[in-house]
């Protein structure tokens, strides 16, 4: 596989799936003009896509900003305590970075999780992350891989996504 994401993850683990699987690139809304209805639009293309091309796994990279991943301890703690780790079966194996287990023996407070709104988006349909975060130095970011199986989101949302797209 190639693209962003190979080249911070083994993602041979997606072979699993026999149908497209579909590798979303970067998605950034100014935060001075964005909102929350050009975020949902987004989503609804990107159900028309899905949904044309019976693709059966989304992909790409959360990014996190700054290199040093112990600063995101508290939200990396969230995803390990709240089940948002990927199953073994998809999961992009460890071959360096940080493991996210490593924040849950961190017993700092580290304040409320401070999750990039696009990993939001992904949990809130089901999406899971990488049991580890790597770091991309050309955009000085921390990543962490992060998957959604189309199978298991939610009917109600999936229909609501559907019906965003058709509306416009």
């Amino acid at each position: 596989m190639h693209g962003y994401s190979a080249q911070f993850f083994d993602l041979s683990p997606l072979r699993v799936f026999d149908r497209p699987v579909l590798e979303l690139g970067r998605f950034a809304i100014d935060p001075q003009r964005g909102n929350s209805d050009i975020f949902r639009l987004a989503w609804g293309v990107v159900t028309q896509l899905v949904d044309q091309n019976n693709v059966s796994f989304l992909f790409g990279c959360s990014s996190f900003a700054g290199t040093q991943p112990q600063t995101h301890s508290a939200g990396f703690r969230y995803l390990c305590r709240n089940d948002h780790i990927a199953p073994h079966s998809w999961r992009p194996v460890f071959h360096g970075g940080y493991r996210l287990a490593q924040a849950l023996e961190d017993h700092k407070d580290g304040g409320a999780p401070n999750l990039p709104p696009l990993l939001q988006a992904y949990l809130g349909l089901g999406g899971k992350v990488s049991d580890h975060a790597v770091i991309d130095p050309d955009l000085g970011t921390t990543l962490l891989f992060t998957g959604l199986n189309v199978a298991q989101v939610p009917q109600k949302r999936a229909q609501r996504l559907r019906a965003i797209f058709a509306a416009h």
